[in-house]
């Protein structure tokens, strides 16, 4: 599995209707370190084919991050 591959944690997962600007899933993760983050998001097996734009933040010092 990609996630348990980078040691990453799903914190919590939300399904809503996915109508118009709406996401059908929204999942939180966590990663062990920022090293780890990094790999997951370069590993080609990944795809971020999500609607809309995108964003990747992490508040600085944080181990967080969000893909809007």
């Amino acid at each position: 599995m990609l996630l348990r591959d980078h040691d990453a944690t799903i914190i919590q997962r939300a399904v809503g209707v996915g109508d118009g600007d709406t996401p059908g899933e929204v999942q939180i993760y966590e990663f062990p370190s920022q090293a780890a983050l990094d790999d997951y998001l370069a590993d080609p097996r990944q795809s971020l084919s999500v609607s809309g734009s995108r964003q990747l933040s992490a508040p600085a010092g944080d181990r967080s991050a969000r893909l809007t």
